[in-house]
C-alpha cells in the first residue's frame, strides 16, 4: 500500500504535526509513505527523511493562508501522479482541502483527520478566526469540498467527531474515532532544571504555544492566586511565542508575578521540563484531545485541566486529571494548590500505566494503518491510474 500524507506544515511547535510524524515512524515499514507540507514550516522534515521518508512541499506560503488553494491543488495533483497513492490521509484546513479536491480529480480515496473541535461558539470572543466575507467563503468551500470528496474521516475524540459532523454536515457513518498516542518510550527522563534556567521551589509546568484559545492569560490570573498560598512557587510555560506572548507578560506585571513566571519559549526537551515539575496545569478552552495533558500524566505529574469536553472524555474516565469548571480561574487555582500538597506517587503511577495502556502509540498507530488500508480497498471511485 502506498500512502500519501498530505499536511498544513511541518512546525516543530505544532501538537497535529508532531503527532503525524510519530504516526507514519510507527506505520508498518511494509507501508510505502510519503508526506506533503502545504507550507513552508519544515522543522520535522528530517525526522521524516532521517527514516527514510520523503517530504515534498507544495510551496504556498502560509501568509496568504488557505486562500492559494487552487494553485495548491495543481501542484498536489502532480505529486499525486508521481506517486500513484492507493489513499490520501489529509490534516488540518489547508490540506485537508486542497487533499480532498486532488484526490477527487485523482479518483484515489482520502482519509482527513479532524483535529480540533468544529463547534463554533467554542471559538466566539477568542479572537482566533478572522470573520471575514473571505474566510466565510473558505468554509463553505470546505463544506462542499468535504461533501464533494466523499473522504472517510478520523476523529481524535467522539466529541470532535461530534462537533465536526455537525459543522460539516458529514454523516457519523464516514467518521472513524482514533486517538492521538502517547510514546511511553520519551518519559521517564532525569530531572535538570537547569537545563532550562529554572529555580529550585514548587514548579508549575504548562507547554502550549501562547494562542488565545490555550487559556494562558487566565493561568497566569490563577497562578497569582497560587501564589498567595505557595510564595515560593514558579509556573513555567513552554510554548512558540504568538500573539498572546506580550499580554501574558503583561498581566504577569500587572499582578506583580513576573519574576515567578519564565517563559521558555519552544522547546524540544518537553519531556526533560515535565520530568523536572511538580504539576501540570492545562487551561486550553479549545481543544481536539489534549495530548499534552496526556503526556504529563505519562510523565507522573498530576495535571489541573478546565472540563472541556475532549480533555473529560480521555481522562474522566480514570480520573486522570482534576477537572474544574472552565473559565474558573479561582477553582482552577485551588486544584493547582491541592494537587500539590496531595501528591502520591502510588496514584500518579497507576495514572501513568492507564494512559500508556489507553493511548500506547504503536496500537494507535496501528488503528490509523488499518483505516488507511480499508479506505484503500475501497475504492470509492475508479482509481486514476487505470486504463481506457
Amino acid at each position: 500500500m502506498r500512502v500519501l500524507h498530505v499536511i498544513d506544515g511541518l512546525g516543530g511547535s505544532g501538537g497535529a504535526e508532531n503527532r503525524l510524524v510519530e504516526e507514519v515512524l510507527r506505520i508498518d515499514r511494509s507501508v510505502e509513505q510519503r508526506v506533503v507540507r502545504v507550507f513552508e514550516y519544515d522543522d520535522l522534515d528530517h525526522r521524516l527523511r532521517e527514516a527514510g521518508i520523503e517530504v515534498d512541499a507544495l510551496g504556498l506560503r502560509s501568509g496568504l493562508g488557505s486562500y492559494n488553494w487552487p494553485l495548491g491543488v495543481w501542484r498536489l495533483l502532480a505529486t499525486i501522479g508521481r506517486f500513484r497513492p492507493d489513499v490520501v490521509h489529509t490534516s488540518l484546513f489547508a490540506a485537508n482541502l486542497i487533499g480532498q479536491l486532488s484526490a477527487r480529480v485523482a479518483g484515489v480515496p482520502v482519509v482527513s483527520t479532524m483535529t480540533l473541535s468544529g463547534d463554533p461558539a467554542l471559538f466566539a470572543g477568542l479572537d482566533t478566526v478572522v470573520l471575514s466575507r473571505r474566510a466565510a467563503a473558505m468554509r463553505t468551500l470546505a463544506k462542499w469540498s468535504a461533501r464533494l470528496s466523499r473522504a472517510r474521516w478520523r476523529a481524535v475524540t467522539e466529541d470532535t467527531k461530534a462537533s465536526n459532523c455537525r459543522t460539516l454536515r458529514i454523516p457519523p457513518s464516514r467518521v472513524a474515532v482514533i486517538s492521538r498516542g502517547v510514546d511511553g518510550r520519551r518519559f521517564g527522563q532525569e530531572p535538570d532544571r537547569a537545563r532550562f534556567e529554572l529555580p529550585d521551589g514548587p514548579l508549575f509546568v504548562n507547554v502550549a504555544r501562547h494562542a488565545p484559545q490555550k487559556g494562558q492569560l487566565m493561568l497566569v490570573e490563577a497562578f497569582a492566586r497560587v501564589l498567595d498560598e505557595i510564595p515560593g512557587a514558579h509556573l513555567a510555560i513552554a510554548g512558540k511565542f504568538g500573539p498572546l506572548t506580550t499580554s501574558i507578560k503583561e498581566r504577569a506585571e500587572a499582578l506583580g508575578i513576573a519574576e515567578r513566571l519564565h517563559l521558555l519559549g519552544f522547546r524540544t526537551d518537553s519531556a526533560v521540563l515535565l520530568a523536572s515539575a511538580d504539576v501540570f496545569l492545562f487551561s486550553s478552552m479549545v481543544e481536539g484531545i489534549g495530548t499534552a495533558a496526556l503526556e504529563a500524566v505519562a510523565a507522573g505529574l498530576p495535571v489541573v485541566a478546565f472540563d472541556i469536553a475532549p480533555i473529560r472524555e480521555v481522562t474522566g474516565a480514570h480520573g486522570l486529571a482534576t477537572l474544574v469548571p472552565p473559565g474558573d480561574v479561582g477553582a482552577f487555582a485551588a486544584a493547582a494548590v491541592a494537587a500539590l500538597r496531595l501528591r502520591d506517587r502510588a496514584v500518579q503511577e497507576g495514572r501513568r500505566r492507564q494512559v500508556l495502556s489507553d493511548f500506547e502509540l504503536g496500537t494507535i498507530a496501528g488503528r490509523v494503518e488499518a483505516l488507511l488500508r480499508e479506505v484503500a480497498r475501497s475504492r470509492a471511485y475508479p482509481p486514476w491510474r487505470a486504463g481506457p
